[in-house]
């Protein structure tokens, strides 16, 4: 992994940096950053998105440092959910800020002690004449919980998709939508009414 990179649309742009991918995860203050793989996306999100699964996983993963997410990828085949259970069942990717990124499928209530443990585990290095790894891009296109990012966020988004399918580097760029990631930037406390005034 290069770097991880969250993009959170604003109205007057919006700025990336870049980042050395053994210091940080870029666009987060967290150690770790889970993202629980969605069936929908997040522009049909509602305002607050929950599960049991995902509750369960934050409140382990909190002690270290760790934020857990919902996103989406059209591209991304997902598992069908288990109909003998009644728990849900999630595929995810776990990313650190030390460079490590894992992989996760059958994800459930039952299991969140060893995923933690598997999340948290120290990883080798990852040196650079390594293979070539890829990067990863999420855009936050929840419109229930800032039209911002629903009405922008999705622009954005599709020019990401339509680059990327011009270029064609779809094993070296990976593309994801994700719920809100946080950081308000302006004072007003509905962001948005400017919007709808006009």
């Amino acid at each position: 992994m290069r770097y991880l990179r969250f993009v959170r649309p604003r109205f007057r742009g919006f700025s990336t940096t870049n980042v050395n991918p053994a210091q940080v995860l870029a666009g987060t203050a967290h150690d770790y950053y889970v993202l629980l793989h969605s069936r929908n996306p997040p522009r049909e999100f509602p305002r607050v998105v929950s599960s049991p699964v995902k509750n369960a996983l934050q409140l382990t993963l909190t002690p270290s440092n760790g934020l857990v997410n919902f996103s989406w990828s059209p591209r991304r085949s997902l598992p069908p959910l288990l109909q003998s259970s009644d728990e849900e069942v999630y595929s995810a990717t776990s990313f650190s800020k030390w460079g490590g990124i894992v992989e996760l499928e059958g994800l459930t209530l039952s299991n969140i002690q060893d995923t933690v443990q598997r999340i948290t585990a120290p990883r080798p290095t990852v040196e650079r004449g390594d293979a070539v790894r890829p990067l990863y891009i999420y855009v936050c296109t929840h419109a229930a919980r800032d039209c911002r990012c629903g009405d922008v966020g999705s622009l954005v988004a599709e020019a990401f998709r339509k680059e990327i399918c011009r270029r064609r580097p779809t094993s070296v760029v990976k593309l994801g939508e994700t719920g809100h990631v946080g950081g308000h930037q302006l004072s007003s406390p509905d962001p948005c009414l400017h919007m709808k005034r006009n």
